[in-house]
C-alpha cells in the first residue's frame, strides 16, 4: 500500500488526513489532467537511458500519481487505484536515495514501466463512468459554495451566537438541499430552522419556554402578539404561514425548484430580525 512505502512523507500523512474527511469532496479535474501530461515523459524513456535523465522522466509521473490517490480516495476506483499503487512501486527505485548514479535503464525496467502504465490506463477509462463529476449551478443570487459550505455565514456571528445549535444544523441542511435542487427538503429544514428561532424569541419575551401542547406557526404568532413581539417579525411569520407552511412538511406535498429560494430568503430574513431582537432582549 501507498501507506507503507510513504510512512513519513507528504503523500503519507495527507493520505490519512483525508480518510477522515466525512463531507462532499470537490473533484478536481485538473489532477487526472496533469497525470495525463507526466505520462508523456514516460514515452522517452530508453534502455540505457542514464539514471539523472531518467529521474527527470518519472519525477512528474510519480507526483502526480500520488495526487491522483489523494484525489480518488473513497471513490469507486478500486482497479484503478490498485493500478496507481502498483506503478508507484515500480517508478519508486526511481526516485528514492541513495541513487546509483553510475547505473542505467534496463530493459526488464522499462518494460515493466510501460506495462504498468498500460494497466492503469486501461482500468482508469474503464473506470471513469464511476466518476460522479456534476456541475452544481447557481441558485438564485445565492453563492454556490457557501450554500453547499457555509450557509450559516448568510447571518453575522453575533446573530449566530444566540440561535440553537438546532437553527445552525438545520441552515446548513437546508443550503446544501437548495443548492443540490432538492427543494423540499430545503423547505423542511429552513422551516424548521426558523421554527426553533421562534420558540428562542417567544422565550426571550416572556423569560420562560414555550409551555403549551400546541406547536403550529398560528400558535407562535398568537403567543408573540400577546408578548408585544415587532410587528415586523409577526407579520414575516403570517406571510410564511399564509404561504400554507404545512404544506412544506407534508409527506405527499413537494416543493417546486423555484419556490425554494424565495422561501429561504424569507425564512432567513426574519430569522435575522428575530435574532436581533434575542440579543436587544438578553443583553
Amino acid at each position: 500500500m501507498i501507506d507503507s512505502f510513504y510512512p513519513l512523507s507528504f503523500a503519507g500523512c495527507f493520505l490519512t488526513h483525508f480518510r477522515k474527511l466525512r463531507f462532499l469532496k470537490q473533484t478536481n479535474l485538473i489532477v487526472f489532467y496533469k497525470l495525463g501530461q507526466s505520462f508523456e515523459a514516460l514515452r522517452e524513456l530508453s534502455i540505457g537511458m542514464a539514471l539523472p535523465d531518467v529521474i527527470l522522466h518519472v519525477v512528474p509521473a510519480h507526483q502526480f500519481l500520488v495526487t491522483f490517490l489523494l484525489q480518488v480516495l473513497d471513490m469507486r476506483l478500486p482497479d484503478s487505484t490498485s493500478a496507481a499503487k502498483r506503478m508507484l512501486q515500480v517508478i519508486e527505485p526511481f526516485v528514492s536515495s541513495p541513487f546509483q548514479m553510475g547505473r542505467t535503464l534496463t530493459q526488464n525496467e522499462l518494460i515493466e514501466i510501460i506495462n504498468s502504465k498500460q494497466a492503469f490506463e486501461q482500468d482508469f477509462e474503464r473506470e471513469t463512468h464511476n466518476l460522479d463529476v456534476f456541475t452544481v449551478t447557481p441558485k438564485g443570487i445565492y453563492n454556490t459554495r457557501d450554500l453547499i459550505e457555509c450557509a450559516e455565514s448568510k447571518f453575522p456571528e453575533n446573530i449566530r451566537k444566540v440561535f440553537p445549535n438546532q437553527t445552525i444544523l438545520d441552515i446548513q441542511q437546508a443550503g446544501r438541499c437548495l443548492a443540490f435542487e432538492v427543494p423540499t427538503a430545503c423547505a423542511f429544514h429552513v422551516c424548521r430552522a426558523a421554527e426553533s428561532v421562534i420558540l428562542k424569541y417567544y422565550e426571550a419575551l416572556k423569560k420562560k419556554p414555550w409551555a403549551f401542547r400546541q406547536r403550529d406557526w398560528g400558535r407562535y404568532i398568537e403567543e408573540l402578539k400577546k408578548e408585544r413581539a415587532l410587528d415586523a417579525i409577526t407579520s414575516r411569520l403570517d406571510e410564511i404561514r399564509k404561504l400554507d407552511r404545512n404544506v412544506f412538511i407534508h409527506p405527499e406535498k413537494n416543493v417546486s425548484l423555484e419556490e425554494s429560494p424565495f422561501l429561504f430568503e424569507l425564512c432567513t430574513g426574519v430569522m435575522y430580525q428575530m435574532g436581533q431582537e434575542i440579543i436587544r432582549l438578553t443583553s
